[in-house]
């Protein structure tokens, strides 16, 4: 995140923000940088969970968050790997993303632009 300037971002029409969960939270850095975004009003944005063991939170309030900045979100969870609750090893995410699971990213923003 350190190498991306929100400012880059009015370049385009879909933005996809995604991290893990972490105590039913996205991480601190993802927090303040979308804080520091620009006004993005007109764009479309999603939000994905790359990782946890309880996103309970997550999705709600990234998208709060982009919100606050213009975005149009669509609200909703895609899953591409299990959470669990217990921590155990190895996660369902370990050796993610491999080259299905960017087939399947790269699917599904297809089919999001499309469904806007």
């Amino acid at each position: 995140m350190e190498n991306i300037n929100g400012r880059d971002l009015l370049d385009y029409d879909l933005i996809g923000i995604g991290a893990p969960a972490i105590g039913y939270r996205e991480p601190l850095i993802v927090t303040e940088f979308m804080k520091n975004l620009p006004r993005l009003k007109g764009r479309y944005a999603f939000t994905f969970c790359t990782h946890g063991t309880c996103p309970c939170g997550f999705v709600a309030e990234m998208v709060t968050a982009l919100r606050k900045k213009g975005l149009k979100v669509q609200a909703g969870m895609i899953v591409w790997q299990r959470f669990h609750a217990l921590y155990r090893r190895p996660y369902y995410t370990d050796g993610h993303p491999d080259s299905m699971d960017i087939e399947e990213a790269k699917e599904f923003g297809r089919k999001y632009w499309e469904e806007r």
